[in-house]
């Protein structure tokens, strides 16, 4: 490493060139600052920098590789489906706008979402033009089941539309499409804006609107099927009694769609042992009698805030219970919201909505599915470290386990569609986009930079480590003001949060930072704008995240 210093009469230059022998080159900048977190390394961006983030190996240490920022991403869209897989979510579908196309479309289009690096694929098209269909993960989560949905051939807006009931399935392994087949007297039924939830072999179907002889059309339906993926096979377990047209019912849940279902493995109510059953959940939905699914979603003239669970058999694929309504909740979700379950906790967790005067929601809200009927659904907190995503309706909600969090992405919002992923980070309350995983500091030399291993777990959700940048100048040299926490874990992504700390020290450049015990300390560094240098001595608790001031130091020198 070689160091050059150029002086002037108002401050000193240093620019640190670097030189790898006998390695190939690391990525074109002049000046970098190197992060080392094992084990893996970084070079951030400075002021004659590219502006990207690269990562060296060091188990490989002979390739430098960029840390990819999404340049290509799927059109906005709304009505889509989307399921979680490991680190990653796959979407398919919906209505949106096509490239190039200044009207409405429905898509066919299947893209997945590597959460940890924030970079989308595109993926070979269904050519089934869908919105307001279903998907679920089958067969280990090989394949990805789509059924029904409302079809347009030709994907345009203008053209005339149907109901479907076919089946389709990705297989991620061959990447290719293949229709489902079906046994038995009874085929899939042609709905669109149901719900379908995966358990075992299980596929539960229900309620959406369907074809009938109605001026209309088609009218929403309180039916439940369940296909049984192992043998191809459908089954109609809807109660005879239940209310086949709009209606109060204690026992079975009133014709509806744009609701939202999960299920859920609870302890037996009354303890005891009892050991565990598996529980089939709806709530929310529309039920006008006049379905406005497929032409004005907005408008609902029957609105539910009930919420409702069924015990089912997930080893014969039947229902062994009665439906058991919880308190109707002013507070719950209404339509065309978007929910995800955590299967380890048994929490359900919603976002958005229509309300009954149609106002889009942006609350998430969680149900604690083991209190079963005693259960309500309660607002969860946004964080002060992030704002929430703004209020949306058919969007799309999964849960990832391996990263403890809800992705959010697309729906209508005020009438546009939003193209970026929002995550919801369940351990610490806050949301994160995609966008503001993409956005750095200014590109800054001279900054101050230190890893710390006991980060906030408000910040962090990933790891208990991350590097934190104070200070610095800009190419102008200018002072960069506040701090900065790169939380890192290569495995799973990079955020970058520009922490709001009531009390910052007075802006610099050229101060020294280390770790003492556990917290970064600065020491000293220059402003040259006043063409003065301080030898105060600050520490950043990672753990509350405030500044707190160590030695206030003679003050400001002239030298």
């Amino acid at each position: 490493t070689h160091t050059h210093t150029h002086t002037t009469p108002c401050h000193t230059h240093i620019r640190i060139q670097q030189r790898m022998r006998r390695l190939p080159p690391p990525p074109p900048a002049a000046t970098r600052i190197v992060l080392l977190l094992l084990p893996t390394m970084l070079l951030l961006p400075s002021v004659e920098a590219t502006g990207n983030i690269f990562q060296n190996s060091l188990d490989s240490p002979n390739t430098f590789f960029p840390v990819p920022i999404a340049t290509l991403s799927p059109a906005a869209r709304n009505f889509h489906t989307a399921v979680a897989v490991n680190n990653s979510m796959f979407i398919h579908g919906g209505s949106g706008f096509s490239v190039g196309n200044a009207g409405s479309t429905v898509l066919d289009d299947l893209w997945m979402y590597d959460a940890g690096r924030a970079i989308w694929t595109d993926l070979p098209p269904s050519n089934i033009c869908r919105s307001a269909h279903t998907a679920v993960m089958v067969d280990g989560n090989t394949r990805m089941l789509v059924y029904g949905g409302y079809y347009i051939p030709g994907c345009s807006i203008q053209g005339n539309g149907t109901i479907i009931n076919r089946m389709t399935a990705y297989s991620l392994a061959q990447s290719n499409w293949s229709d489902v087949p079906q046994q038995g007297a009874l085929q899939a039924p042609q709905l669109a804006g149901h719900t379908a939830t995966m358990f075992g072999s299980c596929m539960f179907v229900f309620g959406g609107v369907a074809p009938d002889g109605s001026n209309a059309g088609f009218s929403a339906v309180s039916h439940l099927y369940v296909f049984n993926v192992s043998s191809g096979t459908w089954r109609n377990l809807t109660n005879p009694a239940a209310p086949a047209a709009l209606s109060n019912s204690s026992i079975w849940p009133s014709p509806r769609y744009g609701h939202v279902a999960a299920i859920s493995v609870n302890p037996v109510p009354g303890g005891g042992g009892g050991g565990n059953e598996t529980r089939l959940w709806i709530g929310g939905g529309c039920g006008s009698d006049l379905p406005e699914l497929l032409s004005s979603p907005v408008f609902c003239n029957v609105h539910f805030n009930t919420t409702w669970y069924t015990v089912i058999d997930p080893d014969t694929c039947s229902i062994s219970g009665s439906w058991v309504p919880l308190p109707p909740d002013s507070d719950n979700l209404i339509y065309f919201a978007s929910s995800a379950l955590d299967p380890v906790t048994g929490i359900w967790y919603s976002f958005g909505g229509l309300s009954a005067q149609t106002v889009s929601s942006n609350i998430i809200r969680a149900l604690n599915t083991n209190s079963g009927v005693a259960g309500n659904w309660t607002v969860l907190s946004t964080g002060v470290f992030s704002q929430p995503p703004q209020p949306r309706f058919a969007s799309t909600l999964v849960y990832s386990q391996q990263r403890r969090s809800v992705m959010l992405f697309g729906g209508i919002q005020t009438f546009l569609t939003p193209t970026y992923v929002w995550e919801y980070a369940i351990d610490f309350g806050s949301w994160f986009s995609s966008q503001s995983r993409q956005s750095y500091p200014a590109y800054v030399s001279f900054l101050n930079l230190v890893v710390s291993q006991t980060t906030s777990t408000k910040l962090n959700p990933i790891s208990g480590s991350g590097a934190f940048v104070f200070g610095g100048v800009d190419s102008s040299f200018t002072l960069i003001k506040g701090t900065w926490a790169f939380l890192a874990d290569l495995q799973s992504g990079i955020y970058v949060t520009q922490i709001p700390c009531d009390v910052n020290p007075p802006a610099r450049y050229g101060s020294s930072w280390t770790i003492v015990y556990v917290f970064p300390v600065l020491f000293g560094g220059c402003d040259p704008s006043a063409l003065s240098c301080y030898d105060d001595t600050w520490t950043f608790d990672t753990i509350n995240l405030v500044w707190n001031m160590l030695d206030a130091g003679s003050g400001s020198s002239g030298s």
